[in-house]
């Protein structure tokens, strides 16, 4: 990266004592710039200019929960996988599953209902996704703990 790219990105970062802020531009809170007419986001070029490439398939994880934080270290920026970035969300509480997925269709205890239909020998997938207006897809995967998996 050269020079003048780096000295753009350090313009726009405001160095707290703890994280780095990204003053420019957002997307969903993560900071965003454009390099020779791309669009990329300013954690990710942040670890290139402070460490160096990011290997295929790797992700930057942010252990500060801060988006617009670009600060590479312990606590803050660190070089990660998916999966590993997943696990940090779900022990931070992050994921949005169940009832805290703005998008399901279900509760908690329509879940409990369905399977206790199910088990009863209520009828089909089409009969209980009928009962709970929502495709038979949906159903399914409620029964084989596709979905819905934390409830008992």
């Amino acid at each position: 990266m050269d020079d003048a790219v780096i000295s753009r990105f350090w313009a726009k970062v405001k160095k707290t004592e703890s994280c780095w802020l990204w003053t420019a531009s957002k997307s969903r809170g993560y900071g965003k710039i454009v390099i020779a007419g791309k669009p990329r986001w300013a954690h990710r070029v942040a670890y290139e200019i402070q460490v160096g490439p990011i290997p295929d398939g790797k992700r930057i994880l942010h252990l500060c929960d801060n988006p617009p934080c670009v600060r590479v270290g312990p606590g803050h920026l660190i070089l990660g996988t998916q999966a590993q970035n997943v696990l940090d969300a779900l022990k931070k509480g992050r994921m949005l599953f169940g009832e805290k997925n703005g998008q399901s269709r279900l509760n908690e205890q329509q879940v409990r209902e369905i399977r206790t239909l199910y088990e009863a020998g209520y009828g089909s997938h089409d009969d209980l996704a009928d009962l709970f207006e929502v495709c038979a897809g949906t159903i399914h995967h409620v029964l084989v703990r596709k979905t819905w998996k934390h409830v008992v």
